[in-house]
């Protein structure tokens, strides 16, 4: 019983721990999209996007299941999609250079996955 509740307690402070860390910077930013982007994994957790972050993301409206946003200074932006509190799908925006629209770089679709895994 003791280490249920030992282990119980590790990880409300490790929950904790990510949303004090989390709430100390502004919503929606990071340091670098590019990099928050080679760093997403399919199937992370809220809480491990949150811990690589160190931010919590702008919710995007009118967009399917969960979908969050993080810019950085240089104007690129991380879509990440959540379905279940899973990462299921991620895309790069990279910002305008030179008169250029934004593009994605790479993104991975639920449909991708499920093949990739039969």
């Amino acid at each position: 019983m003791t280490c249920i509740v030992f282990w119980l307690l590790l990880q409300f402070t490790r929950g904790l721990r990510a949303l004090r860390d989390a709430a100390g910077r502004p919503i929606g930013e990071v340091d670098n999209a590019v990099m928050l982007h080679a760093r997403l994994q399919l199937g992370m957790r809220l809480p491990q996007i949150l811990k690589v972050t160190r931010s919590l993301g702008r919710r995007l409206e009118g967009a399917a299941d969960e979908t969050f946003a993080w810019n950085d200074a240089a104007g690129d932006r991380v879509q990440v999609q959540l379905r279940d509190g899973r990462l299921v799908a991620w895309s790069l925006h990279r910002a305008a250079q030179e008169g250029t629209a934004d593009t994605a770089v790479r993104a991975v679709s639920p449909a991708s996955t499920e093949a990739a895994r039969i």
